[in-house]
């Protein structure tokens, strides 16, 4: 969080620190809140009656739930702050969500993709949605933490514009600035794998894991990558793991880049359906060129642990055991740190999940 520089400063720190404790546990009493804050019991009285003013929390009589003397319990209001997503990850449609402070869907729309359609035209439709979406919520504009945009492709941090993405309907276009006609709200526009990066290292058995790589196999051929703060890793300009077009594919493909042998040529949906129609052993050969990439990734990042998804998940599972294989074999020093190489189903309830904890994060670092 930011620099506390006085009083108030102080008590805003600490009433986000107790909102990102409630947000990973769904019952706490002040005394409870007090002692894992290390703080008071009468600073954490004050912050959560003024948290219970906001609606940000609710209250919940412990006799309800085991009986006995009633005691008072604290919990948050998932719905008193919520994010909108609007997900541009599918080929046919865009996918505007609201999303609460456990990254859960609280409704949806879509609105179709059509070629006769202008960017412009597009992000009106979503906009009415949107505005929509808020009315049968009964949420007012201040609840709105603000929007993250899921791009297939990547966003260059100086210019604003998308660059390289599989929906030519967004390339080039400063989506920001467009968006900031209809909405007055925080806007990040974000890379589809940096979402789902940040969504799986809260998960599961990956919920301490902070050095995280994901790798989606869709449209495209893409990775996220967590640093060792938890935090995406985007390089310089925004176009950090670019691994599409690395040669480690059939050189006999020719890539729409102008070159040969680019790796998305085997490890996308059309590489995928391509092979399933021509390969007998299609997932030996595919599990094996991820095997080799996975590799030197994780040669060159040292991770926690690597995630896979994709639209083609049970291509994915066959392929997983032959990618384990190959890069177990040429990852260095395997011995000595043994990184798990899971799968990842739905991926694309990953992208709205790691979308709202981006917003989520911001707020709670401001």
């Amino acid at each position: 969080m930011n620099q506390v520089k006085n009083t108030k400063d102080l008590r805003s720190y600490n009433k986000k620190r107790i909102i990102d404790l409630l947000r990973n546990r769904e019952l706490l009493s002040k005394a409870d809140i007090a002692k894992s804050l290390d703080v008071s019991f009468a600073t954490a009285s004050n912050l959560c009656n003024e948290l219970l003013e906001e609606r940000i929390f609710l209250t919940v009589k412990k006799s309800s739930i085991t009986g006995g003397r009633p005691s008072e319990l604290i919990c948050l209001n998932p719905a008193s702050r919520v994010s909108v997503c609007m997900d541009f990850t599918y080929l046919n449609v865009v996918r505007v969500l609201l999303v609460d402070l456990h990254n859960r869907p609280m409704g949806e729309i879509s609105v179709p993709l059509r070629n006769d359609r202008s960017l412009q035209e597009t992000l009106e439709l979503c906009m009415e949605g949107y505005r929509g979406l808020l009315a049968d919520a009964q949420l007012e504009h201040e609840q709105i933490l603000g929007m993250t945009v899921v791009i297939p492709g990547l966003y260059d941090t100086q210019t604003g514009g998308v660059l390289n993405s599989t929906l030519s309907l967004l390339d080039h276009h400063n989506l920001e600035s467009v968006l900031r006609q209809y909405i007055d709200t925080t806007i990040f526009i974000e890379n589809d794998a940096n979402l789902a990066a940040l969504a799986v290292s809260m998960q599961g058995e990956a919920q301490q894991e902070a050095n995280v790589i994901f790798i989606y196999i869709g449209e495209g051929l893409g990775m996220g990558l967590l640093t060792s703060e938890g935090s995406v890793f985007r390089g310089a300009r925004g176009f950090a793991g670019e691994i599409a077009h690395m040669p480690l594919g059939d050189m006999e493909y020719e890539c729409y880049c102008g070159n040969h042998g680019c790796l998305e040529g085997v490890l996308s949906n059309s590489g995928i359906e391509c092979q399933l129609q021509g390969q007998e052993n299609a997932a030996m050969e595919a599990g094996n060129k991820l095997g080799i990439l996975l590799s030197i990734l994780i040669n060159m990042t040292d991770p926690e642990a690597v995630f896979i998804g994709g639209d083609h998940e049970g291509f994915i599972q066959d392929m997983l055991p032959y990618a384990q294989r190959e890069a177990g074999r040429r990852i260095l020093l395997q011995r000595y740190r043994d990184i798990p190489i899971r799968i990842t189903l739905n991926v694309h309830d990953l992208f709205y999940q790691g979308a709202s904890e981006l917003l989520i994060r911001h707020w709670l670092m401001k």
